[in-house]
């Protein structure tokens, strides 16, 4: 599912949507990515063949989380991020895999999200338009007569937000095992 496929699933789950403008909801979508990748984080792996001592960074890099060989030891690297680009120590041996995590938030709206994240940010996404679309329909029924619709409070949207984050966290991206030989 594509961040744009994920939005047009969010908005569907309301049965009115006063909060409506694409831009603002694509702002929401963005901090929604943000908030996951600040919050649990979506680990990628690159292979390298072997003999390789040095690459460009992965698209979407955002920092490396570790590397190793195909014995599972631990790779030292060094990233450039001046010149875009990532030196491998020359001691490794084998294929190397690389782990190192994305910047969710610039993820291209053409591209499948990671699995692993669609659930939880589509919830926040959800709570996160839920909040300025509650408060126009409490301006949209304010003066009418005749009953209102129980709507939740600003404490109670912003407890679900906290709920989702702490959801987020529990989800971390786990670092890969690597062995060090002394």
């Amino acid at each position: 599912m594509t961040p744009l496929e994920l939005l047009e699933e969010v908005k569907g789950r309301f049965v009115v949507l006063y909060h409506n403008n694409d831009a603002a909801l694509q702002r929401l979508l963005r901090q929604a990515l943000g908030k996951y990748q600040d919050k649990a984080g979506v680990l990628l792996q690159t292979r390298y063949p072997a003999g390789t001592t040095e690459a460009k960074l992965p698209e979407l890099y955002l920092t490396i989380a570790g590397c190793q060989d195909e014995m599972l030891r631990h790779v030292p690297v060094f990233v450039d991020d001046a010149e875009g680009r990532i030196v491998f120590s020359p001691e490794a041996s084998g294929s190397l895999t690389l782990y190192w995590l994305a910047r969710l938030r610039d993820w291209p709206d053409e591209r499948p999200l990671p699995y692993g994240c669609v659930g939880l940010v589509g919830d926040y996404l959800e709570a996160l338009i839920d909040i300025p679309n509650t408060l126009r329909t409490r301006d949209a029924y304010h003066g009418m007569d005749g009953p209102i619709p129980d709507l939740p409070s600003m404490q109670e949207m912003r407890a679900r937000l906290t709920e989702l984050e702490q959801q987020m966290e529990e989800c971390r991206a786990i670092l890969p095992v690597s062995l060090v030989i002394c």
